[in-house]
C-alpha cells in the first residue's frame, strides 16, 4: 500500500461465541507522530451480509419454483393499467410457446394474446387486482407472426399482484 491510498475489502471474523461477524476493512498508510503507520477501520456489515444472503436464497427459491412449475408463468408490470414487458417467464412458458426467455423479455402479453383478451384482463386487474380467465396464447412458428395467424395454445389462466407492482400471469 502506498502512502495516501486506501484499500477496502470485506472479511469474515469469528466472535468470542464462535458466530461469524462480517466486517468491511479499510486501511491506509499514514504518518503518525512523525513515523509511518497504518490506520485501519473495521465496520460491522453482518446485517448487510445476512440480508444479501437472504435475498440470494429468496431469488433461488423463486427461480426454482418458476422453473419447476408445471404451468406457464409470466411476470410483468402493469403501468397505466396495461401489461408491460415480461420480466420473468417460467421454463414451461418457453417450451409451450416456443420462445426463449430473451425473446420474452422484449414481448408483452399483447404479443401472445388477442387484443380483446388484453382489454378484459386489464379491466379485471384494475378493478379487482386479480383475474381468472381462459385464453389461447400464440405459439411461435418458423416465421414470426402475430397471434391471429399463429397456431394457438388453449389454456386456463389467472393473474394477480406481486410486491413491487409486478403481475403474475399463469
Amino acid at each position: 500500500m502506498r502512502h495516501g491510498t486506501t484499500d477496502t475489502f470485506d472479511v469474515e471474523l469469528s466472535g468470542n461465541d464462535g458466530q461469524a461477524i462480517f466486517a468491511e476493512t479499510s486501511a491506509c498508510d499514514i504518518i503518525f507522530q512523525g513515523r509511518p503507520a497504518r490506520l485501519v477501520f473495521l465496520r460491522d456489515i453482518t446485517a448487510r451480509k445476512v440480508a444479501e444472503q437472504a435475498l440470494l436464497d429468496s431469488e433461488l427459491r423463486f427461480r426454482t419454483l418458476l422453473d419447476r412449475a408445471n404451468d406457464a408463468v409470466y411476470v410483468f408490470p402493469v403501468p397505466q393499467g396495461r401489461p408491460g414487458r415480461f420480466q420473468e417467464v417460467s421454463e414451461r412458458a418457453c417450451s409451450m410457446l416456443g420462445y426463449t426467455r430473451e425473446e420474452f423479455a422484449g414481448m408483452t402479453l399483447a404479443d401472445i394474446d388477442a387484443p380483446e383478451q388484453i382489454a378484459l384482463v386489464s379491466e379485471d386487474l384494475r378493478a379487482r387486482g386479480s383475474t381468472t380467465f381462459e385464453t389461447e396464447h400464440a405459439r411461435r412458428t418458423e416465421a414470426w407472426c402475430r397471434w391471429r395467424s399463429a397456431p394457438a395454445y388453449p389454456c386456463s389462466t389467472g393473474a394477480g399482484s406481486l410486491r413491487g407492482g409486478a403481475r403474475y400471469h399463469g
